[in-house]
């Protein structure tokens, strides 16, 4: 009987290391290459992942909304060129098909306001990935407040 439980407790843990070691999928690697850009403010690396085509959606936290690749690119390259904020983020879902990914995120960020006084919001943010010749490519991006602060 001891060797039956030491032989599921070894074969439970391989299970368990083998779960951990699981490979990412391509959209989950082009994902975690956007957010990364993101925290180190490296526009080079994060129009890497951005659509060629014209249409891609940004919609800011305060209803604003980009239509363009050129105003999409436009508004990020100035944000990252500002040093003064922060995001954090928690990852809420995670969805993918053959042609789209998904995925949700809680975003804590933190910035100085125009009289330099510090402050930070919750917020959804909403990611939207197409696979486009073969690559994953960010079609929509929306940023929705948060109100109900978990």
């Amino acid at each position: 009987m001891k060797k039956l439980i030491f032989l599921f407790l070894i074969g439970l843990c391989a299970s368990f290391l083998a779960a951990q070691t699981e490979e990412k999928t391509e959209f989950e690697k082009t994902l975690q290459k956007h957010l990364q850009a993101i925290n180190d403010k490296n526009f080079n690396e994060f129009k890497s992942t951005i659509t060629e085509k014209n249409e891609i959606n940004l919609i800011l936290p305060n209803g604003i909304h980009f239509s363009t690749r050129s105003q999409f690119l436009n508004f990020t390259k100035a944000w990252f060129q500002e040093n003064t904020w922060e995001m954090k983020y928690t990852i809420l879902s995670l969805k993918e098909t053959s042609e789209m990914g998904f995925v949700l995120l809680m975003v804590n960020y933190s910035d100085i306001d125009e009289n330099k006084n510090p402050y930070s919001i919750v917020y959804y943010l909403n990611l939207i990935f197409e696979k486009q010749n073969g690559k994953w490519k960010l079609v929509h991006d929306q940023n929705t407040m948060c109100y109900d602060k978990k």
